[in-house]
């Protein structure tokens, strides 16, 4: 069973784990301490079996839901752990009065754009050269909340 809970600060050690296991390029706990900070901040995760085995980080900027990172640990692939935290988060934003949301995705990552697709992003524009490690296309998408 899998409960959902907003990222406190005590959370970090869990969500760096999830982050340094699903990418190639991470971000410090540094950072998600500042993220977690930031009183636009919307932060959640998933848990099964006690353990955080996904989170979703983004900000709320206007009405806008700006979905920084979701990550979903490997041991929970292809289980709907992230479509199911996907939905939860953006019901948080439209919650928070959001009324759009967009994101950045690798344009190689055809799971997670199966993914977004799915749950109703479509594709804006193309940023080229947008990320590194390796370098590599990026594509940006939006989703209308209302």
């Amino acid at each position: 069973m899998r409960d959902f809970i907003q990222i406190q600060l005590e959370d970090i050690g869990d969500v760096s784990q999830v982050e340094c296991a699903t990418f190639s390029q991470v971000w410090s706990p540094s950072y998600f301490r500042a993220a977690l900070a930031a009183p636009n901040v919307l932060c959640v995760g998933s848990v099964e079996e006690g353990e955080l085995g996904a989170y979703a980080l983004g900000f709320i900027d206007a009405q806008c839901f700006s979905l920084s990172s979701i990550a979903v640990a490997p041991r929970l692939w292809r289980r709907g752990h992230g479509e199911a935290l996907l939905r939860y988060a953006l019901a948080q934003a439209v919650g928070r009065g959001c009324a759009s949301a967009r994101l950045e995705v690798r344009a190689s990552n055809s799971p997670a754009l199966s993914l977004y697709h799915k749950v109703g992003f479509t594709s804006c524009q193309r940023l080229v050269k947008y990320y590194d490690n390796p370098l590599e296309d990026g594509l940006e998408l939006v989703f209308d909340l209302g």
